[in-house]
């Protein structure tokens, strides 16, 4: 599947540390196949989520033969965000 990354999240990741980069990067390609994916839980019909390294969440969204990616942030402002603590 083609992997569709908003602009503004790119650049949110580009100026993380190189390291945090590439598990990010490395944990992003896995939703080319995004049935395989290791960390992603399906949150309602067409939105999912997606634990990075128990620091980042990707919420993402599947599309005819495109994974949409929506958002990115650190997972504890996704839980303050989404009522989890």
């Amino acid at each position: 599947m083609d992997l569709k990354i908003d602009p503004r999240i790119l650049r949110v990741i580009n100026a993380l540390p190189d390291k945090t980069q590439r598990i990010v990067y490395q944990h992003l390609n896995q939703l080319e196949n995004p049935f395989t994916a290791r960390d992603v839980e399906n949150i309602s019909e067409n939105r999912w989520r997606m634990h990075i390294a128990h620091t980042f969440t990707v919420y993402y969204g599947i599309k005819e033969d495109s994974v949409y990616i929506t958002h990115f942030m650190p997972i504890q402002k996704a839980h303050k965000r989404y009522d989890r603590e």
